[in-house]
């Protein structure tokens, strides 16, 4: 899938200010990684994107996998070099971040690819706006009141859900999307294999492939959606409720 095609040619000529500090190749690489972000979170505001892209950037450097690597397969230099790249980008131009989120989100949500990737209609002032909202954390503070919070929503039960109510398969679809419980008790019905730290689903039979490669997080922190380990030959994704409907 070529999510970048024509649309990027045009960004060279006329927007360059992320190309000062990173290559073509390399913006094609950070609007593709924030496109598997966005999957993976289904923000529906550019700063909160933003916010979400900024945060990626300081995991890939101080070690985590890539997103779409979640064994780490991949060299590790690879994951902080991606990292690098994403920081570069947000200590730029942060309107044409904006308008990448922005472009990002609404592809992701309606399969509408942007004739630009850094132009959109957005208020401005992004990196003003940006600043006020963020509360500035270091990786490690974050990482720690993250590790504190998944905690204490994997101990939460899950709320009461009237069956007779006409939007029980809305509700059902958040329920899957945000509570951890849920998540868990969904990855035993169907027999996955449950382990590590954030505690990951996988071994689940591939609704794309047909092989045992489906995985997802239990924490909704950082992804919601289940992937199949094939993203080159198979490439299947989608919401838990998605998987659920396709198993059942």
């Amino acid at each position: 899938m070529d999510v970048c095609g024509g649309g990027y040619a045009k960004l060279m000529v006329n927007e360059r200010k992320l190309l000062d500090v990173i290559t073509e190749k390399e913006a094609r690489e950070v609007v593709r990684y924030t496109i598997l972000l966005e999957q993976a979170g289904l923000w529906e505001n550019a700063l909160d994107l933003m916010h979400a892209l900024s945060m990626e950037g300081a995991f890939l450097i101080n070690g985590s996998p890539r997103i779409d690597d979640p064994e780490g397969k991949r060299s590790q230099e690879e994951a902080t070099a991606t990292g690098e790249m994403i920081t570069a980008c947000m200590a730029t131009d942060c309107d044409e971040m904006e308008a990448i989120c922005s472009n990002v989100i609404n592809y992701v949500k309606n399969g509408k690819k942007p004739e630009r990737w850094t132009t959109a209609e957005t208020p401005g002032r992004a990196r003003e706006r940006y600043q006020e909202s963020k509360c500035d954390k270091t990786y490690t503070q974050a990482n720690e009141e993250a590790v504190k919070a998944r905690e204490e929503r994997r101990k939460r039960p899950p709320p009461r859900i009237d069956v007779s109510s006409g939007s029980y398969e809305r509700k059902m679809m958040k329920r899957l999307r945000e509570i951890p419980s849920v998540r868990m008790a969904f990855a035993k019905e169907i027999g996955a294999k449950v382990a590590g730290e954030p505690p990951k689903a996988s071994n689940v039979l591939c609704p794309g492939c047909g092989k045992k490669s489906i995985w997802f997080y239990i924490d909704v922190d950082r992804m919601t959606t289940a992937r199949c380990n094939h993203q080159n030959s198979c490439g299947y994704w989608g919401s838990l409720y998605d998987l659920a409907r396709v198993i059942n």
